[in-house]
């Protein structure tokens, strides 16, 4: 540990507004001397229950990967700490080498092992397909989901598409990343979304929002930046999401996407951008490893909560 100090100097504890109060973790703080937690928002601001747990004096700190504007200048005297999530070794282009991608048609990617579809924006995801395919392009469609029944009824009209629904260990994501082309991932309101990351750094190309906590890293290749406008979430969107209720969202313009998207797919696009992933694989994965950030937010946390490193 990198904090010193007595055991007992620090409660830390994991989730925050969306478990309410840790099924009574607050009677444990008068054991210890500091006490926060690590959570993420799901959308832009904070709702209610994230505002009521935000603004709870039994927390001395809050610790989240991505601080939205909104809520730093609505809670200006909580004290957030900073604490971005990495990529962990598995996905390390340096220690498990990139293959060429060989296949005819592209391989398109959509992460739907979330119940919370419509917040995922998986509506999106097929409008964009469905769109594309009809507009003559050609790619094969993987869908990671538990969720199957729910996968084939919303993604009923996109073709030639195979949905993988049992569990993956991180050895076996990183084999599915490396054998796709595209991530389509345009969440209407993600807490930090890692797939994305996870996906880039095995050569991925991404297409994500220009909105959120993905901004974070996604400001360069091999991220596609979707344009996107104000969404707010329906009591649909929140119930999927267990009412994980955290403000407002956004929303990408698909209609803007289906063009570029089927002259990408189709290798018309004279910018080939499905390129930039495997180039950008190494240097994204060094700047976001996991074991590195890890050290940054601990002394981050110990600085700002006073504790000796």
């Amino acid at each position: 540990m990198l904090c010193a100090g007595d055991p007992a100097d620090l409660l830390f504890v994991h989730p925050g507004w969306s478990a309410g109060d840790f099924n009574g973790a607050f009677k444990l703080h008068e054991r210890f001397k500091v006490a926060g937690f690590k959570d993420v928002l799901n959308y832009s601001d904070a709702g209610p229950s994230a505002a009521a747990e935000i603004e709870n004096p039994a927390w001395d700190f809050i610790a989240m990967p991505h601080v939205p504007p909104p809520v730093r200048m609505r809670f200006p005297n909580v004290e957030f700490v900073k604490w971005p999530d990495g990529v962990p070794e598995e996905f390390d282009p340096g220690r498990y080498p990139l293959t060429p991608r060989t296949w005819q048609r592209p391989r398109v990617l959509i992460w739907a092992d979330n119940p919370g579809f419509e917040r995922k924006g998986h509506d999106l995801h097929r409008e964009l397909l469905a769109q594309a395919q009809e507009a003559g392009a050609e790619f094969d469609t993987y869908i990671k989901s538990r969720w199957v029944r729910r996968v084939q009824e919303v993604f009923a009209d996109v073709k030639r598409k195979t949905i993988i629904p049992h569990y993956l260990d991180r050895d076996s994501m990183r084999r599915l990343f490396d054998n796709v082309d595209v991530l389509v991932h345009l969440h209407r309101g993600g807490g930090w979304e890692l797939v994305p990351m996870e996906a880039a750094a095995r050569g991925v190309s991404c297409i994500v929002p220009d909105a959120g906590a993905c901004l974070e890293y996604a400001m360069g290749p091999p991220f596609w930046r979707v344009k996107t406008k104000r969404w707010t979430p329906t009591a649909e969107a929140l119930q999927a999401s267990g009412w994980c209720d955290a403000g407002y969202g956004y929303e990408a313009d698909v209609h803007e996407l289906v063009d570029p998207f089927v002259s990408a797919v189709d290798r018309r696009d004279p910018l080939h951008w499905m390129e930039t992933g495997p180039k950008s694989a190494a240097t994204f994965y060094a700047k976001w490893e996991m074991a590195r950030l890890v050290e940054q937010n601990l002394r981050r946390l110990c600085q700002t909560v006073k504790l000796r490193l």
